[in-house]
């Protein structure tokens, strides 16, 4: 409920039929507003009279919902009177446009806060080494070309080692080596190699966020009868395999049975 302090409050509308009981405007109480929220309370309680107190009749049910639709229109015409006395302004394509105040009520969330993301290993060593997280830039200067190129995507910095005219070649190389072409293949790889971080870093993040909840599926699954007996299954099984004897990597008994010499 809006406090006095915080709420806009309006006069309250005058409610016919006090010979209903309805008592005069001036007791009742004011309406509150937050225009913010589209909110208008009415605290005034209902009339005593219109309130059955025992087994309602349908006299007395279609009084009380005339008595609340009229309040509940009052109440509204004075929350619009209040939105429309604020700045307005025109659109061509939507009309008059009203721009609402900040919500005076604080209403609660209606999810939880999210967790807080799970670092990478990259971001877990830079925070031991305090190394600072820094964007590189998406251009950098060529002192060749003395302008300002790209540094990857079309005729990046990148593939300037590929698509230079001249390579030089060490005397020990191969006839088929093509400095262009390894350039390019350091350069695929390294592109393999950081998606390969990148997933990597995906697994780790989905594996430290389940693993609260794999752990309460693994301790409630170790307490039914399915994982009882599936367990029991595998060790009977392991035990029998180690309790038979096996006659691999023993010498043969020439034929001998094994109590006669």
């Amino acid at each position: 409920m809006p406090t006095a302090s915080n709420t806009i409050v309006a006069p309250a509308p005058a409610i016919g039929g006090a010979s209903n009981g309805a008592s005069s405007s001036s007791d009742r109480l004011p309406l509150e507003l937050d225009a913010g929220l589209l909110l208008s309370v009415d605290p005034n309680p209902l009339d005593s009279d219109l309130v059955p107190s025992s087994e309602p009749s349908t006299s007395t049910t279609t009084a009380l919902d005339e008595h609340l639709l009229s309040r509940i229109q009052q109440a509204t015409q004075v929350l619009f009177n209040a939105v429309f006395s604020l700045p307005v302004t025109r659109n061509p394509d939507h009309g008059p446009i009203v721009t609402l105040p900040p919500p005076l009520l604080g209403l609660p969330r209606e999810k939880p806060m999210p967790k807080p993301k799970p670092l990478t290993k990259w971001e877990k060593f830079a925070r031991t080494k305090g190394i600072n997280k820094r964007r590189r830039d998406k251009m950098e200067y060529d002192d060749d070309q003395q302008e300002w190129v790209a540094r990857w995507g079309y005729k990046g910095a990148n593939k300037k080692e590929e698509e230079q005219w001249l390579h030089p070649v060490k005397a020990n190389a191969d006839d088929d080596y093509s400095p262009a072409r390894a350039a390019k293949r350091a350069r695929k790889d390294r592109k393999l190699k950081n998606e390969g971080q990148r997933l990597r870093n995906l697994q780790r993040a989905a594996a430290t966020s389940a693993s609260g909840g794999s752990s309460e599926a693994k301790g409630s699954s170790s307490g039914n009868g399915l994982g009882g007996r599936a367990g029991l299954s595998s060790r009977g099984k392991d035990s029998s395999s180690r309790d038979k004897p096996s006659s691999r990597g023993k010498p043969s008994g020439r034929g001998k049975p094994a109590g006669r010499r």
